[in-house]
């Protein structure tokens, strides 16, 4: 066995290392690893056929360190035969070598579904010496410790990542295996417990979800506030089907798209000054404040046209395709963007409350927009497509009842929401906390 002390007193940063128990040591972890490497770009590999050997990146890696096999790329047989580096054995760590992931780690257990398979480049592969266990090491990763330490040797912007310097750039506690081994028992005791309950709270949040477009779905079929009888194509009494049209605003452009290139160029951006809203201001239902846009008050003249005014409809056409949300009454000045759609509805006719009901429940709407949208190698919603839906319509003193009756329920789901999310990150920070105490020695 190696020599597991180290006369160093401070870290690679020049900060104090803190104080071991007694027969643990500090080492790098080129010390502690018998392999670091990484996998090659797949080559004559596809998406979503498995034939062949998978071949996993960054996006394949989970935060809880399992994995989502999804859209993995297949690569040939003959070609991994040749590969010299990042094939995969039982009892690997993984980590993300790069990207906005960098430091998320997984650890290929026994349940590991295939015989045979492969890293690319965004992933390193890690195997300890014979001083460490696989488990320890993938426990310490995840870690406060570990994610420090990730972070001291990224390098390079946002898209920056890790490199093989970690390897000495870097300070790990190294226990005795026997330790070693009661500490990730203790740890797999104490996590079991805590994921358990993360998964209930999950249940809850996926039960919420399923909640709230059951009430979004009643409402926009009618069942809400009465009990119908309900056929394909058949409205409840006073409700009728229409087109976009009629609904619109005879005052101002009912339809309007944001303005493209030409009209509002990349040099006229400014940090400060009228906001240019995007998609990334549409939520599910809601409108999400913060702008990245901006522009002069002499050039929103020029766009007086592209104005976004509280009750308007804003509707994304690209990124998440239909997303909608109605313009807030405390926004201030703002214009639209060349991604956003502009709906300006006859109040008198349809709500803007109950125009974003449709949009996001009423499955002959998402039936429709779906069908339009098909066809096109990027989905893309656009004002021929908005004219050619049809819409149920209820009397308007039906759609107020409607709204209220939705926001009542809905505010008791997003309550629950709340609280699940709240327990989330309760158990997020507990978890840290659990893999800290084991890292100084609280559980030797």
């Amino acid at each position: 066995m190696k020599e597991i002390f180290t006369t160093d007193s401070k870290d690679t940063t020049g900060k104090e290392l803190r104080t071991l128990p007694e027969g643990w040591g500090w080492k790098s972890l080129r010390d502690v690893l018998s392999t670091i490497e990484s996998g090659g770009r797949p080559k004559g590999g596809a998406r979503g056929i498995a034939n062949g050997i998978p071949s996993l990146g960054g996006e394949h890696l989970l935060y809880n360190g399992n994995f989502d096999f999804q859209e993995i790329r297949y690569i040939p047989n003959d070609y991994y035969a040749k590969m010299t580096r990042g094939k995969i054995r039982k009892h690997d760590v993984l980590v993300v070598k790069d990207g906005a992931t960098t430091g998320k780690t997984s650890f290929v257990g026994d349940h590991f579904p295939f015989v045979n398979a492969a890293v690319n480049e965004h992933v390193f592969i890690l195997r300890p010496a014979e001083v460490l266990l696989s488990k320890y090491l993938f426990y310490w990763f995840q870690s406060p410790f570990g994610q420090d330490c990730i972070a001291d040797n990224f390098r390079g912007a946002a898209q920056g990542g890790i490199t093989l310097g970690i390897l000495d750039n870097s300070r790990f506690p190294l226990a005795p295996i026997d330790v070693q081994e009661r500490i990730v028992v203790r740890l797999e005791e104490l996590l079991s417990d805590l994921e358990a309950g993360v998964a209930a709270l999950e249940r809850v949040r996926t039960g919420v979800k399923r909640y709230k477009a059951s009430v979004l779905k009643s409402a926009c079929e009618g069942m809400l506030l009465g009990d119908w009888e309900i056929e394909d194509g058949v409205l409840p009494k006073g409700w009728s089907w229409t087109k976009i049209d009629p609904l619109l605003s005879t005052t101002r452009t009912g339809l309007k798209t944001g303005p493209f290139g030409s009209l509002l160029k990349k040099h006229e951006h400014r940090e400060k000054g009228v906001p240019v809203l995007g998609i990334e201001n549409i939520g599910a239902m809601k409108f999400v404040h913060g702008s990245k846009i901006h522009i002069t008050q002499e050039k929103a003249k020029q766009l007086a046209g592209y104005a976004a005014l509280p009750g308007d409809i804003l509707i994304s056409r690209s990124g998440t395709v239909g997303e909608v949300c109605v313009v807030p009454d405390n926004l201030g000045e703002a214009r639209i963007s060349t991604n956003v759609m502009r709906v300006v509805l006859n109040q008198e006719i349809m709500l803007p409350e109950f125009f974003i009901m449709l949009f996001n429940g009423a499955p002959s709407v998402l039936d429709q927009v779906a069908e339009l949208c098909k066809g096109s190698t990027r989905a893309f919603l656009n004002q021929s497509i908005l004219n050619s839906i049809v819409f149920p319509l209820p009397p308007l003193e039906e759609q107020h009842h409607i709204g209220a009756e939705v926001e009542r329920r809905l505010e008791s789901a997003r309550a629950v929401e709340a609280a699940v999310q709240a327990g989330l990150k309760r158990a997020g920070r507990l978890r840290q906390a659990v893999l800290k105490a084991a890292f100084e020695g609280k559980f030797s």
